[in-house]
């Protein structure tokens, strides 16, 4: 059986996370979501999440496509989850270019090959419509 290893804070559970549960069961059978530790998202991303990490867990405990929920590592990059259960594919989210970055690095530290796929956007068309009206209502016309 095909395990898929997904990353991320899920602070409340998303269409977006969604779609990507979904699309990794494209390329698994089995889904591992490993969620990030407050301290780590933190440090990480200057905030704590609105919903502790036994509450995060529990949330996507519930959603059908995942097998297994994992706690992150408590120090960023040890990918710890990746040498215990030896997924065969991690899909990392359209917008997680720094943990590509990392988890290359890692691996070739590691002397590990991973196979990293990266999941499509969810509804690029809405998205992609909204942040450009966004922007072009921050643009001052002089």
């Amino acid at each position: 059986m095909k395990t898929v290893m997904v990353f991320g804070v899920f602070d409340g559970i998303s269409d977006s996370d969604r779609h990507v549960f979904q699309e990794a069961l494209e390329f698994g059978e089995e889904l591992l979501v490993v969620v990030a530790r407050d301290e780590v998202v933190l440090e990480s991303h200057g905030c704590v999440p609105d919903r502790l990490l036994e509450e995060r867990k529990e949330l996507i405990s519930y959603e059908s496509e995942v097998s297994l929920v994992i706690e992150g590592d408590e120090e960023p990059g040890m990918y710890s989850a990746i040498l215990e259960h030896r997924p065969d594919v991690i899909l990392i989210g359209h917008d997680q270019d720094d943990i590509e970055r990392d988890l290359s690095i890692w691996a070739e530290e590691q002397e590990i090959h991973l196979v990293i796929q990266r999941a499509s956007m969810y509804l690029p068309e809405v998205f992609t419509a909204d942040m450009l009206e966004n922007e072009m209502d921050e643009v001052e016309i002089v």
